[in-house]
């Protein structure tokens, strides 16, 4: 059963709101949680999307050309959308060895 629990968790979807820090000021976005791979924000006037960064500890912004990819994760993760593919940048500095 842990293994199944591991297993959903992996690929599951959630997009909710939170109060993070962007250039020194608190604004609260919409998160979007893409299983392990990636939490992600945007505004919620849509002007900023970016990452966590891990290994920063921070979030950090994404080019304006992710922007509607984040934003219609966040619209399938609420059920808004019909479930599709999302281009996402996946940020690994790790060892590829």
């Amino acid at each position: 059963e842990a293994y199944n629990i591991e297993a959903e968790y992996g690929r599951k979807l959630d997009a909710y709101d939170e109060t993070i820090v962007l250039d020194g000021q608190e604004v609260v976005v919409n998160i979007l949680r893409v299983g392990r791979l990636g939490m992600f924000f945007q505004t919620k006037d849509e002007r900023q999307t970016g990452y966590y960064d891990n290994e920063l500890g921070s979030w950090e912004e994404l080019p304006g050309s992710y922007r509607i990819q984040v934003r219609d994760g966040i619209r399938m993760a609420q059920k808004l959308a019909p479930m599709d593919i999302m281009m996402l940048p996946v940020v690994y500095r790790g060892d590829a060895s």
